[in-house]
């Protein structure tokens, strides 16, 4: 049960198959007595009392009109009982006070918990302990303090609930009214401390409760009822009752039905999650209110229609694996990229006949095989089943299991930890890395002293120890012994139980919300003491659901589910510690996601680019981000995968170990955030050939058109390459000219020889791919000098003939002795005082396109095409240097001793 502060809010969450409701309470009454006691009849017209008959009795004794503890430890809440009758409406419990030595507490509960004081929803405890001069009776409400009188022996105490309120009567007179609403039924709880403690001539009266005894004749009505939470496969149903009522659902693919939810306790405010529905069905419903006197109200038959189911993808396994072989076991590993179920099938054969499930959706999968052959080889298969149905299969896989032989080695204990501390209890838990019986040693010294012991083998343990005293060092270790034998002890561990007397509630920290999606998210917060966690949330700041964990911890996660998507959702925190103080959160919010995207992306784009012999990159876009996937093969059926599971909208995936020279079959999937696959067409793209590492052969090799000053070398390759020589007058050459166009038939011509001279010479061709070939050396002599002239071709050598015809200006003619083509530039019109600047200054005119002339005292300047042997655009030079100017022609100024008078303008 849940401790009620005052003023807060508690919401209990009650879970049974399908379907859950909610308990509203709340606490806002005084905590002193009141001024004055009234002296009052007792409750309602009840008048037919009955002995309360005990059941579930613990270290305690039936007597006749006497329940007593008889057996346990004195002082401490470990025995007690419950009766059997109830109260399903107003009625009343009432009992003597025999003694004032002994310690106990007797009272009402909705859910009766065992021997805990503190579960009782309205309690008396009888001290025996003085408050003044008086021993004092307190009223507790699930632990907490509310009141307190004297009492003495023979006092005979009432809890009456009386037009659904709880009021407490000492001797007939009221000294306590209740604000906490009761929830029906009610049971009679007592939990008994001192040995030989007593509660005497207990009765209750039941007679203003249930069917037939009320005049209440009037069903209750059946109002707001709504769907929501509507999925493929579910739905929630909410609906109110004017009056509190028990009530259920039927539901069908018709109106005969055939499946039904109850619930078993009484409510307003009522709800029923139907799950497991066809998805795109029509679901025919209706409801049932029955109240506390038997009236039953039945709905007229309603109809929804469940969403059509989206997700059709199986899971895609990957990542998969098997560690930790032995003689009859190992471990089965793989990740799925979407949380779904896990399933490997295994045996001898690929007929497997063995199965290991776990049925929670998660996406790293983990299984455990045991009892396997030694030395054999198994096989097995990996299943995995997302929340839609859709179902993955692996292809086979195997494994070899160790050859038997002796287990000497011990388990290995990790985690050794106590967990869900209380003040008369806790739970420790470890781990063995293999599977092992579980063994707790504790007490308040390292002798120990207490031992509980497990014979069931297993690899993650846990024992519950009890009956500790509170506040109170506990030591404790633990032991697990193996299949073969061998016995590990952990080191020695110490905890220490809560106090009595704690009273400050947990201090809550970190409150956040993760993982949030369109129907869930989880909730997270942290306690500096071990504490229990509950979320209350809903889409408004009334909250109206609540969902949670009895366990100790300090660090808290709920997870929330069924949540509407896109809504603001409205949450807070509950922790109690063992001492039942409880802490409440503000208020906070966090907004769901909204409705899964169901579009695929769409592809475009796609292409095959870096071809090599060996491999090739696929690229690709898509309109919204999604991971990468391409098939491949060397035929359409593919066969070859390869992916990158990072969202983006620019794909790119390099293929390897391709065959060369060889059509490669492929296409590509991208698969979106919410899971929607789009997958392109078939494509296809060649490899490369194997790169060529064959240099050309060199065959023919030979000078021809020999001269004095040159020859031209001949040669022939078997594939196209490029034409190098080189040359020199002795074998270590020293001469290069080369032709950088490739080409099977080589020449390559040489000039500025020396006459009458020994050449060496060899070829060298180097193809498309880099490859070259050298060959050896081979020698040609040049010419003799012509008319036995050594080769000097200055002015006056040579007989002066008569002067050719000259063109005009800008003409050209051959020279008669040494047969080349000149160019005439200046004709008989000109000055004999003519000079060409280009003689004397080459370093203006690198690249020959650039002519000076000077003509008396005026120069000028010519285009000049070297190639085509031609002037053109003939401007004037200035005679002087114009202010401001420094004329340049490539780059050097044209400014010299002899020439101050003529500039580029």
């Amino acid at each position: 049960m849940s401790k009620i502060v005052p003023g807060l809010l508690i919401i209990m969450l009650f879970i049974t198959s399908g379907f859950y409701w909610t308990r509203h309470a709340t606490a806002t009454e005084s905590s002193t007595p009141t001024s004055s006691l009234t002296r009052q009849a007792p409750v309602g017209q009840a008048s037919s009392p009955e002995k309360v008959t005990w059941a579930d009795l613990v270290n305690a004794q039936d007597r006749g009109n006497l329940l007593e503890k008889v057996s346990g430890a004195d002082n401490w809440t470990d025995a007690g009982a419950r009766s059997v009758q109830q109260l399903t409406a107003d009625g009343y419990i009432e009992f003597t006070a025999l003694e004032i030595d002994k310690e106990r507490y007797f009272g009402l509960t909705n859910d009766y918990a065992g021997t805990e004081w503190n579960t009782i929803d309205y309690a008396i405890h009888l001290t025996s302990f003085q408050n003044g001069d008086t021993i004092a009776a307190i009223v507790l409400e699930n632990g907490l303090y509310k009141t307190e009188i004297g009492y003495t022996p023979g006092t005979v105490f009432r809890i009456s609930i009386e037009n659904g309120k709880a009021r407490y009567y000492a001797n007939g007179n009221l000294f306590f009214s209740s604000t906490i609403k009761p929830v029906f039924p009610l049971t009679a709880d007592v939990a008994l401390r001192s040995i030989n403690a007593t509660i005497g001539n207990a009765v209750i009266d039941t007679s203003m409760a249930g069917p037939g005894n009320s005049a209440d004749k009037k069903p209750p009505v059946i109002q707001g009822l709504t769907i929501s939470n509507l999925t493929s496969n579910g739905v929630t149903i909410r609906y109110n009752t004017d009056e509190q009522a028990v009530t259920s659902v039927e539901y069908g693919p018709t109106s005969s039905y055939g499946n039904v939810l109850s619930q078993k306790n009484y409510h307003r405010n009522h709800q029923f999650n139907l799950v497991g529905l066809t998805a795109a069905s029509t679901i025919h419903f209706r409801v049932h209110a029955t109240d506390a006197a038997g009236n039953t109200a039945v709905s007229q038959d309603q109809t929804l229609t469940t969403l059509a189911a989206s997700d059709t993808s199986p899971p895609i396994i990957f990542n998969s694996g098997v560690n930790n072989i032995t003689s009859s076991g190992t471990t089965i590993f793989w990740s799925t990229d979407e949380p779904a179920t896990s399933v490997i099938e295994y045996g001898q054969t690929s007929a497997y006949g063995s199965i290991v499930s776990l049925t929670s959706l998660q996406t790293t999968h983990t299984i455990l095989l045991s009892r396997l052959q030694a030395d054999s080889v198994i096989h097995f298969i990996i299943k995995s089943t997302d929340a839609a149905g859709n179902t993955a299969v692996s292809s086979d896989f195997t494994f070899v299991t160790l050859p038997d032989s002796p287990d000497t080695l011990p388990p290995i204990i990790s985690g050794v930890m106590a967990q869900n501390i209380s003040r008369t209890g806790a739970t420790i838990s470890w781990s063995t890395n293999e599977l092992a019986t579980s063994f707790v040693e504790y007490g308040t010294t390292t002798a120990y002293g207490s031992s509980i012991q497990l014979n069931t083998y297993r690899s993650r343990h846990g024992i519950s120890i009890s009956r500790l005293p509170s506040d109170t060092l506990i030591h404790f270790r633990v032991k697990s012994t193996d299949t073969g034998g061998n016995t590990e002890v952990s080191s020695d561990y110490v905890f220490k139980t809560l106090a009595e007397g704690d009273l400050t509630p947990p201090v809550l920290s970190a409150i956040s919300a993760t993982g949030i999606t369109s129907f869930g998210a989880t909730i997270t917060w942290s306690t500096d003491e071990l504490s229990t966690s509950v979320v209350e949330y809903g889409t408004t700041s009334a909250f109206g659901t609540i969902i949670s964990d009895s366990s100790f911890v300090t660090g808290h996660s709920l997870n929330l589910t069924g949540l509407p998507a896109d809504t603001i959702i409205f949450f807070r925190v509950k922790s109690t510690d063992g001492s039942g103080i409880t802490a409440t959160s503000a208020g906070s919010t966090f907004q769901t996601l909204p409705l899964p995207d169901s579009t695929p992306p769409v592809i475009t784009g796609i292409g095959a680019s870096g071809i090599t012999s060996y491999g090739a990159t696929i690229t690709w876009s898509t309109d919204e981000l999604s991971t990468s996937v391409v098939e491949y093969g060397t035929t359409s059926a593919f066969g070859t995968i390869i992916s990158d599971s990072s969202l983006v909208t620019g794909h790119s995936l390099n293929l390897t170990g391709l065959p060369a020279d060889t059509v490669i079959f492929f296409r590509v999937k991208s698969t979106d955030g919410s899971g929607n696959t789009a997958i392109s067409a078939g494509s296809t793209f060649q490899t490369l050939p194997l790169p060529d590492s064959t240099p050309p052969v060199i065959t023919g090799i030979g000078a021809s058109g020999i001269t004095s000053s040159g020859a031209t070398i001949t040669w022939s390759t078997d594939e196209p390459a490029n034409s190098i020589v080189e040359y020199g007058l002795d074998p270590s050459l020293g001469h290069i000219v080369s032709i950088n166009q490739l080409a099977t038939i080589h020449s390559v011509t040489l000039i500025g020889l020396a006459n009458n001279s020994l050449y060496y010479f060899r070829v060298n061709s180097v193809d498309a791919a880099g490859n070259m070939a050298i060959s050896g050396n081979s020698v040609f002599t040049t010419l003799p000098a012509e008319n036995g002239n050594p080769g000097i071709t200055d002015y006056g050598t040579y007989p002066v003939p008569p002067p050719p015809a000259l063109p005009p200006a800008g003409g050209t003619f051959v020279d008669p002795t040494f047969k080349t083509t000149l160019m005439r530039v200046t004709d008989d019109k000109d000055s004999s005082n003519n000079h060409n600047m280009y003689s004397y200054w080459p370093s203006f005119n690198k690249d020959s396109s650039y002519l000076w002339v000077g003509i008396a005292n005026t120069a000028y300047l010519y285009d000049f095409d070297p190639v085509g042997f031609s002037l053109s655009n003939k401007r004037l030079f200035f005679r002087n240097k114009p202010s401001g100017i420094s004329p340049f022609i490539e780059g050097h100024e044209l400014e010299q001793p002899e020439q101050q008078s003529h500039f580029l303008p």
